[in-house]
């Protein structure tokens, strides 16, 4: 996506501040990046100027629930974002009319932090019984030394 110029009444835009000579200040022109480090908004005061950056995250609106409430899908439980829910082609189909990419970008952040943690249990689950089961091989081979030894 290309560089925009940034518009207040368009809740579509989200504010990046640019700094110039100690004037920290709303940036004049704005874009939408994603990195393998997330997404992020960019902002500039003109063309190969100095670009400011920070995550793209969603914007707290108590006007607007997060998803549209339907009875199916409730904005305040996090289930339905979750990467394996049966709801995400409608989670997702919601989240896309809202036409908001700070929303976009924290379900995306939301989703792989969800998946990489199930990663990381799999991994802890699999490295107690791995643990477990080198103790009880330790522990009868202590024995069995004993057992010799006492003899």
């Amino acid at each position: 996506m290309g560089w925009f110029i940034y518009d207040s009444n368009n809740p579509k835009h989200y504010v990046i501040t640019a700094e110039k000579n100690e004037d920290v200040h709303t940036a004049k022109y704005i874009r939408y990046t994603t990195t393998d480090d997330g997404v992020f908004i960019e902002g500039c005061d003109k063309k190969g100027g100095e670009v400011f950056r920070k995550p793209l995250q969603a914007r707290s609106e108590d006007v607007w629930p997060n998803l549209i409430n339907n009875g199916l899908i409730r904005d305040d439980q996090l289930h339905s974002l979750v990467p394996t829910s049966r709801l995400r082609d409608m989670v997702d189909c919601h989240i896309h009319a809202m036409k908001d990419p700070g929303l976009t970008a924290d379900v995306a952040r939301f989703r792989t932090q969800t998946a990489l943690q199930e990663e990381l249990k799999e991994h802890l689950r699999n490295n107690h019984d791995d643990l477990l089961t080198t103790t009880h091989r330790v522990t009868a081979k202590i024995e069995a030394t004993r057992k010799r030894v006492a003899l």
